[in-house]
């Protein structure tokens, strides 16, 4: 309805007018939702990378790879060989710390093992096809294993079910060894071409504060061929 007298209004001008002006506002509120979003996430994520560095130390990003005849494994990048034995009695490889005062020893023997080494602490590992699952590390064992007498320092002992020699004649010492609860500081592991084979770890650690990650990251890297 309108007065006579008075022009008519274009009503669907003013409705095309409304609806553009919405239409337009719709789309500017998306624009502004997704810019803000997805500057927030870049920022999220840069920030979540940055953290995870903080967790990699440099030694870790490039490991020492060792690879011989019966297995790979790999030690901190400030570790390298030193020494290599093999006679009729033993066979082993030996490496050493590099940094700081070098004070840090790695040997790991194969087949041929030592059957009277020592240590004060022994890791508990339970290796279940050829997946060492490391349990505990013990204490020093000079406060749980008995003297048994003043002739005999290298004593029987045993950590949560793993048996090993404890040196009671250097027990200010940090020898460390890995023993598993079936076999005893002799592990097997059985690679899929160069079959069964027994290793032993002696890790001499004597720097200050003590380290036990060189010989943890040895245990779980190590993969018999």
């Amino acid at each position: 309805m309108y007065r006579i007298g008075h022009k008519k209004r274009n009503t669907k001008h003013h409705i095309y007018v409304l609806s553009a002006f919405v239409l337009l506002s719709i789309i500017g509120s998306i624009a502004l939702f997704w810019f803000v979003y997805y500057r927030t996430a870049s920022t999220s994520i840069k920030q979540t990378t940055g953290s995870k560095q903080l967790f990699n130390p440099g030694n870790d990003n490039k490991p020492l790879k060792i690879d011989t005849d019966l297995y790979t494994m790999q030690l901190p990048s400030d570790w390298k060989q030193i020494a290599t034995n093999e006679d009729t009695r033993y066979n082993s490889i030996k490496w050493e710390m590099q940094s700081g005062a070098k004070n840090r020893w790695l040997e790991l023997y194969t087949d041929r093992l030592p059957t009277d080494t020592a240590f004060n602490r022994i890791i508990t590992v339970n290796i279940i096809d050829n997946v060492p699952s490391l349990e505990t590390v013990s204490d020093n064992c000079s406060g749980f294993t008995p003297k048994v007498s003043d002739a005999n320092l290298k004593v029987p002992s045993r950590w949560q079910g793993a048996n090993f020699l404890c040196d009671l004649s250097n027990a200010t010492d940090n020898v460390i060894g890995v023993s598993d609860k079936a076999t005893g500081t002799a592990l097997h592991f059985t690679g899929p071409k160069k079959g069964l084979h027994t290793y032993m770890f002696v890790y001499t650690d004597r720097g200050i504060p003590e380290d036990e990650s060189p010989i943890i990251t040895a245990i779980k890297t190590l993969l018999p061929k």
